[in-house]
């Protein structure tokens, strides 16, 4: 069920594309990338929601289910502030970003820990992340399956790899920038961008604080796990989870769709 009776519906009726994943999976990459894009070609600073650009496609960047299920405010719950509307969700684009479930959550074990002062989860080790109902792998497998099952097969729904974008970085902004609605990016802009988003430099660049957004700067620069751009290694969690660890994922992996093509 889809509904939204909160004062957030309105952005959802008038985003033109929505940014759908669950946390951890690379969705401020994106957002950056985005922000980065669209400052550059109006000639301003880096803000990371940028506003009043002209010819700028409204991009509403969404857990949407996720925030939904482990909201403990009742009123925002009961409300749906969250949720894209059915409506919405049926005649919009939706842009779904996969990660590796594993890579997740280690990934959000480190947030939860080390960058976010959560309510709702206090993760004591990783395998207590792990084996969480609502924070952990299976939920994160569950959510993608829904996701999927609920827009497949229609035209306004791509989704995409995050592993893919790490390794080809251009072609997979490319293919995000014409789903939501610049076929012909400005060619100065795409590249700048993408040089604004290196991995290596938002590292450097979050150590050193200079972003001026707490979303963003690190929260403690002499702790690397502490960083929002932590590692961004694809299947650095085997580093993390130990043998029972990886147990437990698995049987949750063999119940993801194969099309997002993460294996056990």
């Amino acid at each position: 069920m889809r509904w939204n009776l909160s004062s957030a519906r309105r952005a959802a009726n008038d985003a033109d594309v929505f940014f759908i994943s669950f946390p951890k999976s690379g969705r401020t990459w994106y957002r950056m990338f985005w922000s980065a894009y669209w400052c550059h070609r109006a000639g301003r600073a880096f803000e990371l929601d940028p506003r009043n650009i002209e010819g700028m496609p409204k991009v509403l960047f969404t857990h949407d289910r996720w925030d939904h299920e482990t909201e403990i405010n009742t009123k925002k719950r009961w409300l749906g502030h969250y949720l894209i509307p059915a409506a919405a969700a049926e005649s919009k684009r939706k842009f779904v970003l996969a990660r590796d479930p594993r890579d997740v959550i280690v990934s959000l074990f480190f947030h939860l820990t080390k960058r976010s002062r959560e309510r709702r989860v206090q993760p004591e080790t990783m395998k207590q992340l792990v084996r969480d109902p609502q924070f952990g792998i299976a939920h994160i497998v569950r959510l993608l399956n829904e996701w999927n099952a609920e827009w497949k097969g229609t035209p306004t729904y791509r989704f995409a790899r995050y592993e893919d974008a790490r390794a080809a970085a251009a072609p997979a902004m490319r293919e995000w920038m014409a789903f939501a609605g610049v076929a012909e990016p400005d060619p100065a802009s795409f590249q700048h961008a993408l040089e604004f988003t290196d991995f290596e430099t938002v590292r450097k660049r979050e150590k050193e604080g200079s972003f001026g957004n707490k979303l963003l700067d690190a929260r403690d620069p002499s702790d690397p796990e502490s960083f929002k751009a932590r590692r961004g290694k694809v299947g650095g969690y085997t580093d993390y989870l130990d043998r029972d660890d990886l147990a437990v994922c698995s049987a949750e992996i063999a119940k993801l769709d194969p099309v997002f093509g993460y294996t056990p």
